[in-house]
């Protein structure tokens, strides 16, 4: 039997725009001796979005991590004021990339009736690789610390981003 792959034209030769992902769909035409395949884009859930959110966080690419969120981005941070704009959370990841070497694991999401919020529980495995400011001195210690964040999803697009961690146990941890 042979497959014929149907795309549409405007599609061709692109990857999907961050925020949509590719489906598919197969018919089956026994008579005609064909089963083609049709692609199609639907719009991701936020809970999909924020998985591939951190899906790129894991895999490094701070660049898919960008295209996933709003311009108008509020990221609260731990520790200090929130930072409005893409511009100041691609600082955030040079620096955080330039600090430390982070995996996130045991991810557990949780979303809301309405679809537009997502939390999610997770263990960072990192290692601390340059001094962060005032804080301990980096001697490339390695660290396990339970975490979790809150983002918002607007427009197919990550609005909020919120983090919490327990900063005395990280310093507590880093400093042993």
């Amino acid at each position: 039997m042979a497959i014929r792959i149907v795309i549409l034209n405007k599609f061709r030769g692109q990857k999907p725009a961050a925020g949509w992902q590719v489906e598919r769909e197969r018919f089956v035409e026994i008579e005609a001796g064909f089963c083609p395949t049709i692609f199609y884009l639907r719009a991701m859930t936020a809970l999909e979005l924020v998985q591939k959110y951190y899906r790129c966080f894991n895999n490094k690419d701070w660049a898919g991590m960008l295209a996933l969120l709003s311009a108008d981005i509020r990221h609260e941070v731990n520790q200090g004021d929130a930072r409005i704009g893409l511009d100041l959370y691609r600082v955030f990841l040079a620096h955080m990339d330039a600090c430390y070497d982070e995996r996130l694991d045991d991810m557990v999401f949780f979303t809301e009736p309405s679809g537009r919020r997502v939390a999610c529980e997770f263990t960072v495995h990192g290692t601390y690789k340059k001094t962060d400011g005032d804080l301990t001195p980096a001697r490339g210690q390695q660290y396990v610390l339970p975490a979790g964040a809150f983002l918002e999803v607007t427009g197919g697009k990550i609005t909020r981003v919120t983090t919490y961690y327990n900063l005395p146990l990280w310093i507590k941890l880093v400093s042993a």
